[in-house]
């Protein structure tokens, strides 16, 4: 057993930690907590796994499946597997996540005669995305760039 005590990160200090994962002995689930920069955009994006969404301070618009609510400490937003979901920050704001461990991380891209087709990012800085296939390379910025670039209105 581990025990692990959330400690806000100071002001100035954004992104995500890992809190409590498969260091601590869970294999499928991790606990991960951050600060966001007022006017950060999640992209609407989807998972394969579930993910619970904590305000623990600040103010955040998100968006779960075809619903937007304005977010403040205390609030939940339970995403279930396949539920496209993104945010815009307000205003400065703390974010716990619990999510499972290699759900992906797949954006909804404009693509030719199909429509839309979901497109899978590897990136070592996303906890909850995978590692790239076999014979295959981490996403790079630019090509994450080229990804948001052909976002789908959804």
């Amino acid at each position: 057993m581990t025990f692990v005590t959330f400690t806000v990160p100071p002001p100035g200090r954004v992104g995500f930690d890992v809190l409590a994962g498969r260091k601590q002995g869970l294999s499928r689930l991790m606990w991960v907590g951050g600060r966001l920069p007022a006017g950060d955009v999640g992209p609407v994006h989807v998972h394969e796994g579930e993910e619970v969404l904590r305000v623990v301070s600040g103010q955040v618009l998100i968006r779960c499946g075809d619903e937007e609510q304005m977010c403040t400490a205390g609030q939940l937003v339970v995403v279930p597997p396949g539920v496209l979901h993104g945010f815009r920050v307000v205003e400065e704001t703390v974010l716990e996540v619990v999510a499972e461990y290699d759900i992906g991380t797949f954006y909804p891209v404009r693509s030719g005669a199909a429509g839309v087709e979901l497109v899978e990012v590897h990136r070592p800085d996303l906890p909850w995305g995978r590692p790239p296939p076999d014979g295959q390379d981490w996403t790079t910025d630019q090509q994450v760039q080229q990804i948001l670039d052909r976002l789908a209105d959804t």
